[in-house]
């Protein structure tokens, strides 16, 4: 079983699936590694893109506009009301919580 088939075995149904292609996107790039510890260094992967995401869509955006982001070759259309976007934001913040 791969580090993605581990992790979302424990997640919720609900869960966006832009959320889903980033978490892909991070076992991925650890499976290709070959780290010590793929599950650890999985959540550092997905703290810094989650990161990364969130400040950029902030940066580009206010609180009325859309925008639509092509991740791994799926459309989302976020806006600040949107589910994808406080799920996105729900995960940055409690990912941010972690010290490593």
């Amino acid at each position: 079983m791969n580090v993605y088939e581990k992790l979302m075995s424990d997640i919720p149904e609900g869960l966006s699936p832009l959320i889903k292609a980033i978490m892909k996107e991070c076992s991925e790039t650890i499976e290709k590694s070959k780290v010590d510890a793929p599950e650890f260094a999985f959540y550092i992967a997905l703290k810094v893109n989650i990161a990364q995401l969130v400040k950029f869509i902030e940066g580009l955006t206010s609180d009325n506009d859309n925008i639509n982001l092509n991740y791994q070759n799926q459309n989302f259309q976020l806006s600040r009301s949107s589910p994808h976007w406080q799920q996105l934001k729900q995960l940055d913040e409690r990912l941010s919580l972690l010290n490593f």
